[in-house]
């Protein structure tokens, strides 16, 4: 589970603490859901909130690069 910087686990996410995690803006993660990219969400009491188990099988599942360490 990634950790967020107060060392909490949560079992949603707001914008913020995924813009945190990735070292990007809270607008990068809003055009990535306007845009149909990016993590799954969920519109919890009118307040966007990811699903700490889908933000990271989403996090597994972008391609990485460079040759692994021999």
């Amino acid at each position: 589970m990634v950790a967020l910087r107060s060392g909490v686990s949560k079992q949603f996410y707001s914008e913020r603490d995924l813009a945190d995690v990735l070292g990007v803006s809270v607008k990068t993660i809003q055009g990535w859901r306007f845009r149909g990219q990016g993590p799954a969400w969920k519109k919890l009491a009118g307040i966007v909130r990811y699903p700490t188990d889908q933000f990271e099988a989403w996090v597994q599942a972008q391609p990485g690069g460079g040759e692994p360490a021999a």
